[in-house]
């Protein structure tokens, strides 16, 4: 007995402190009443004052935790100011600066104007500095370059002018940097390679210019790279492809030339490739097959030509597919959706056309189109019927098109023996008409002729404008996007 009683001793005394502990870590935690510095609350009143805002509870000795937008330490520091999208008005006072210990500062989408001051490149400690959809103006991109453990800038929308100093590639902890819509000049600093950190890099609808360096590849970490809308000249940097996580890379509407680089193909990851607007040359490579990942590929409104790679087929995850606007002919079409129930086929192509959406306005447009076409061939027959008709004159009327058949992308291509020029019958500036046989089902590539009876079908695809798969001695394939 005694020796039963001291063991349950030993195990009460070893049990009891754990589940004191168990108790004590589920219990919320106790908030310290810490008030606010007067140093602090002051610059914060001065803020209120200029920004022209309701109290916020920032008076002298109120405690941080009922104070609004703000979170402080346990000296009574401010550490965080979040004003984003509160409406305010003003410029930034150089009070702001007084806040010395702030690591995040979020000013976005207000009514906020005027330069920056230099001074508040003394708030060392920021990590997190958005500025983003204001009036600002100024050097910000110098006046930041202190900040070394900045992790996030954002300061697009703005007025903000001046280069990308090469001192930027002290931000070494920076992973996003949005620089979009303001008034940005000169060429990409090579040392912006050494943002190794980065993951997200946005910079459209600025004023820079020149090559795209090669060091951008040295950011090992780089998921999204999104510069449309610049004066990026020159090619596409090879160098590229050593971006092994990249997802987005969007270069649209810039002044770039040379061929698009095959090396592109070892882009993996990549989701979204658009270089819309371009001048870029050479044929799209076959290599591209290997971006399974893709779900938009836009090279519309280049200087692309030669065929579309019938192996882009087997990219089964694009969603928007676009070649339409080549100032050079593209041959051939790749489908946009290739979902197996679909009761129609959408292909989006080329031939210098340009790929329209299938709205509400597009589809009476094409309505109206159809019944202008068919009422003039109906007159036509008739003209021909009344001067004798030749040997089709007693040939019944076409019956109209049944619904399109699901035919798989590498169907087509193979019926017309990967778009071969031989079997082109014809075209306009809208479209071309190529031959090509396939069998029903979705087996496809057998030879088989029209009227004996069997499940073969033979027609002529026509790759044109826009609309979809139909037809039964005529397929026609029109190009139809929806971007969202």
């Amino acid at each position: 007995m005694g020796c039963a009683r001291a063991a349950s001793s030993r195990i009460f005394a070893v049990v009891l402190p754990c589940l004191a502990a168990v108790v004590v870590a589920l219990l919320p935690p106790v908030v310290q009443p810490f008030p606010l510095a007067d140093s602090q609350a002051a610059a914060l009143l001065e803020c209120e004052a200029e920004w022209g805002m309701s109290a916020m509870g920032w008076a002298q000795g109120a405690e941080c935790a009922q104070a609004q937008a703000i979170t402080c330490d346990q000296d009574g520091m401010v550490t965080s100011l979040d004003v984003h999208s509160s409406g305010l008005n003003g410029s930034l006072p150089l009070a702001l600066t007084r806040l010395s210990r702030l690591h995040t500062l979020d000013l976005g989408f207000n009514d906020l104007w005027g330069p920056v001051p230099p001074t508040l490149s003394t708030l060392v400690r920021l990590r997190t500095l958005v500025l983003d959809s204001n009036y600002f103006t100024g050097r910000i991109l110098s006046i930041v370059s202190n900040m070394t453990l900045l992790v996030d800038l954002t300061v697009a929308k703005n007025r903000f002018t001046g280069s990308i100093p090469p001192a930027i590639s002290r931000l070494r902890r920076l992973t996003n940097l949005e620089i979009d819509s303001n008034n940005f000049q000169g060429p990409l600093p090579q040392e912006l390679g050494h943002l190794t950190a980065l993951s997200h890099l946005s910079m459209s609808s600025t004023a820079l210019s020149g090559s795209l360096p090669g060091s951008i590849s040295q950011l090992a970490a780089l998921q999204y790279l999104y510069a449309p809308m610049n004066g990026f000249t020159g090619s596409i940097p090879t160098a590229f492809a050593a971006l092994s996580r990249l997802k987005m890379l969007a270069l649209d509407f810039n002044p770039l030339m040379g061929s698009l680089p095959g090396a592109l193909s070892r882009l993996t990851t990549l989701t979204q490739l658009t270089l819309s607007g371009t001048s870029i040359t050479g044929v799209v490579p076959r290599s591209f097959s290997a971006l399974t990942r893709l779900n938009v590929l836009d090279l519309s409104n280049t200087k692309l030509h030669g065929a579309i790679p019938a192996t882009l087929g087997g990219l089964t995850n694009l969603q928007i597919l676009m070649f339409s606007g080549a100032t050079c002919p593209l041959e051939g079409t790749c489908e946009v959706n290739q979902n197996r129930s679909s009761a129609f086929c959408r292909i989006c192509s080329s031939f210098c056309s340009t790929c329209i959406p299938i709205n509400a306005v597009g589809a009476l447009l094409l309505l109206l189109l159809a019944v202008a076409v068919v009422g003039g061939w109906g007159v036509w027959r008739w003209r021909k019927g009344e001067q004798g008709g030749g040997e089709d004159a007693d040939a019944p009327m076409l019956k109209p098109a049944p619904p399109c058949p699901h035919i798989p992308l590498s169907d087509v291509i193979r019926a017309t023996n990967g778009w071969a020029e031989g079997r082109r019958v014809g075209g306009g500036r809208w479209s071309n008409v190529f031959r090509g046989e396939w069998a029903e089902g979705g087996k496809g590539g057998e030879e088989a002729e029209e009227g004996r009876g069997g499940r073969g079908r033979k027609g002529r695809v026509r790759v044109g404008r826009t609309g979809r798969v139909m037809g039964k001695k005529e397929v026609q394939v029109r190009g139809g996007e929806r971007r969202g």
